[in-house]
């Protein structure tokens, strides 16, 4: 922190001007990178899918919690759900393909899936299922799923085209139609 230029890049503005000093920068990073501060960590050893983000989410409310009330727990996740197996996905379900591999597909996939679900389950009187949640080597399972779908919603993302579980659901889909 003793070289503040190494960190930022100040060709183009002053912050002086704000009346904010290379002293209060140095001490914003000194606070920032504190071990007091309180900070949650994204954890991708903690699971498949959507349950990395779960977990990050109990994470954050757990900090919140306990910032305004110490000695309360956090309680259960708010995206909480226990995936179905593959070969026991109900017949009418609404399928939510992703790339397996791309943590930004995995979380648009959950916000997603968040949006519609009670709106298919008032619809159709079953739920949806997010294949990203699953083993993306149970090929057959995921072919499984598909068939018993009522619709395949597909998030293309940038690694789509290179991930075979997802190239084959949407050639699954395909060969369904």
């Amino acid at each position: 922190l003793s070289n503040l230029a190494s960190l930022i890049d100040m060709s183009r503005c002053s912050l002086v001007q704000y009346g904010i000093t290379e002293a209060d920068i140095a001490s914003a990073y000194r606070h920032l990178l504190s071990v007091d501060l309180p900070s949650v960590r994204f954890r991708p050893e903690l699971g498949r899918g959507t349950s990395r983000f779960e977990s990050l989410l109990d994470d954050i409310i757990s900090l919140k919690q306990q910032s305004v009330v110490a000695m309360r727990s956090s309680g259960p996740s708010l995206l909480a759900r226990s995936p179905t197996a593959l070969n026991e996905v109900a017949f009418g379900t609404v399928v939510i393909s992703a790339d397996p591999y791309d943590n930004e597909a995995i979380a648009s996939a959950a916000i997603l899936e968040s949006q519609i679900r009670a709106q298919v389950f008032m619809m159709f009187s079953v739920g949806t299922c997010l294949l990203v949640d699953h083993d993306p080597s149970d090929l057959q399972g995921q072919t499984q799923a598909v068939a018993r779908s009522r619709a395949l919603l597909c998030m293309l993302s940038k690694g789509t085209l290179q991930c075979l579980p997802q190239l084959l659901v949407i050639s699954d889909a395909m060969s369904m139609r």
